[in-house]
């Protein structure tokens, strides 16, 4: 049987890693599917941008680049940990791809996700403030833009072997 290629969305949120759990529970996808772990983030908090062109903010700097060094590494221990438990369960065949925001989270992830998948894993919300809310931005935009490409919402109370999926169907004018 031939590989298939599951896009699975990480933001560094423990929420996310869900999904991790739930491809893992999932018998007979470890001799079969290709995972792509995938993450976007910003290179610098948006508020921080301009700093680099005023000179007062030198000091900022240095603590902009400690910062994102920091969060660097913690991504990697993040990404790598997803990894890890894919493989403790059988999963030979994992990739990662982290990428810097070009468009938009949710636009650079559907963007990828137009790239050959055979479905997309995600959880109902991630890393987002707005607690008590069935989906979270991210999942919105992500749902209402792919037609074509099985989603897989992965919850913490998923049971193995039982997972929602959603297709929103056919694109409207």
């Amino acid at each position: 049987m031939k590989n298939i290629r599951m896009l699975v969305l990480l933001d560094g949120s423990e929420r996310a890693l869900d999904a991790i759990h739930y491809i893992a529970s999932v018998d007979g996808f470890s001799s079969m599917t290709v995972v792509v772990l995938y993450s976007v983030y910003a290179q610098v908090p948006p508020a921080y941008l301009d700093l680099e062109r005023k000179p007062e903010g030198s000091d900022e700097l240095e603590r902009i680049s400690a910062w994102r060094s920091a969060q660097e590494k913690g991504r990697m221990q993040y990404i790598r940990r997803a990894q890890q438990l894919l493989e403790d369960k059988g999963f030979r065949n994992v990739e990662i791809q982290i990428r810097q925001i070009v468009r938009g989270v949710a636009r650079d992830i559907i963007a990828e996700a137009h790239q050959n998948y055979a479905a997309v894993v995600m959880t109902r919300r991630g890393m987002g403030l707005l607690a008590g809310l069935p989906l979270g931005s991210v999942a919105t935009k992500v749902l209402q833009s792919l037609s074509s490409t099985p989603i897989i919402l992965a919850d913490r109370n998923a049971y193995p072997n039982v997972s929602l999926s959603v297709s929103t169907g056919p694109e409207t004018p």
